[in-house]
């Protein structure tokens, strides 16, 4: 998550970035919130990259969960 975040701190475009766990889930929440949905794509391939080699394994039990949310007031 460290690796990905940095990744992402070094785009245009982003204005906040978090890792977040919530230990009654047994959950860890990565939150990172852009300027625009452009600025999220041209930094996509840098954040897949950041990925590369990643052991998963014993990380997840279950699908990854992602949401694009967009403000509503």
């Amino acid at each position: 998550m460290r690796k990905f975040g940095e990744v992402q701190m070094r785009h245009e475009g982003l204005i906040i970035v978090h890792a977040l766990r919530d230990e009654k889930a047994k959950a860890v929440i990565g939150l990172a919130i852009w300027n625009s949905e452009e600025s999220y794509l041209a930094a996509r391939e840098d954040m897949n990259k950041a990925l590369e080699g990643a052991k998963f394994d014993g990380w997840e039990d279950k699908p990854h969960i992602v949401f694009a949310c967009e403000a509503v007031f």
